[in-house]
């Protein structure tokens, strides 16, 4: 079977794998986020949410290793893997909205910043992420016939 060109959105799902993969890494190095974390969910699972974001991080690179290489069912994987960040997310926004009055007392600009702007901010995002991972199932199911070899 003859190579196809990589569709655009599979260049920009990579691309976005890659950002992905670098934010997380830069953001494994903020060890107060550990501290900031444990006031929330406490020490255990602080730790055990620093171990994870390493964990996924290690996925991101092996799924964009694999979708260079044009692994056969990787993106049945990563719709999969999609599905779960969906869920994080949606269990981080309900932490987030639950612990609101903890996260405007430890917020730098707390006096500033009304609590409903946290709220709308926090909700806005959540559903721009939201679009995003959809947009990222849609195209990789649209595109699955890259993937097969």
């Amino acid at each position: 079977m003859e190579k196809q060109k990589k569709p655009i959105s599979i260049v920009l799902i990579i691309i976005w794998m890659f950002i992905a993969a670098f934010s997380l890494l830069i953001k494994q190095f903020n060890f107060e986020r550990i501290d900031t974390n444990a006031k929330f969910l406490g020490e255990i699972l602080s730790i055990a949410n620093y171990t994870f974001d390493w964990i996924i991080l290690g996925i991101f690179i092996i799924f964009i290793f694999m979708f260079f290489k044009r692994k056969e069912q990787v993106n049945k994987f990563f719709i999969f893997f999609i599905l779960f960040l969906i869920l994080g997310d949606l269990i981080g926004f309900t932490l987030g909205f639950l612990n609101i009055k903890e996260i405007e007392q430890t917020t730098l600009y707390s006096q500033e910043i009304p609590q409903s702007f946290l709220i709308i901010v926090s909700v806005i995002s959540f559903i721009i992420n939201l679009i995003i991972y959809l947009l990222i199932i849609y195209f990789t199911k649209k595109h699955k016939k890259y993937f097969s070899q």
